[in-house]
């Protein structure tokens, strides 16, 4: 006895088989076009690309006593601004408030944000949005 779905089954096996073939094909010639993902795959050495010298975080401390302590919080040259902050949000700086930063605003209106604060974990009025594109993988990188 035939199996009425055997056609159908290598048919279907046969397409995938091309399918796979085709992107295989692709990507050899995207390989092999001589395009650049930038330093990356110039060098193997390169491993920081666009990237801050790396730092210790230091706070200068009023004694040895305070320094072996190691607690910062105790620095006289060190301000949290962690805490409750005013916050309204503006489109642009031309529609923020005009000295904004000033003490003497009045900010009764405005809200308040907790700070340190992160703008993903929160909904705001306006979707936050990029004005400029972001770089593409295999994108050769400005600069």
């Amino acid at each position: 006895m035939t199996d009425p779905a055997r056609p159908l089954r290598r048919r279907r096996a046969a397409l995938w088989g091309a399918a796979a073939a085709a992107v295989a094909a692709v990507a050899l010639v995207l390989a092999w076009s001589g395009r650049s993902a930038g330093p990356w795959d110039a060098d193997p050495g390169t491993f920081e690309v666009h990237r801050l010298a790396a730092t210790a975080r230091t706070v200068p401390q009023s004694g040895l006593e305070a320094a072996l302590a190691a607690d910062d919080s105790d620095s006289p040259w060190l301000l949290s601004l962690n805490g409750t902050w005013d916050f309204t949000w503006s489109p642009s700086l031309e529609d923020a408030p005009a000295d904004f930063w000033e003490p003497s605003v009045d900010t009764s209106d405005w809200g308040t944000v907790e700070v340190p604060h992160q703008w993903q974990a929160r909904r705001v009025r306006q979707r936050v949005r990029w004005r400029h594109r972001l770089p593409q993988r295999g994108a050769p990188l400005a600069g």
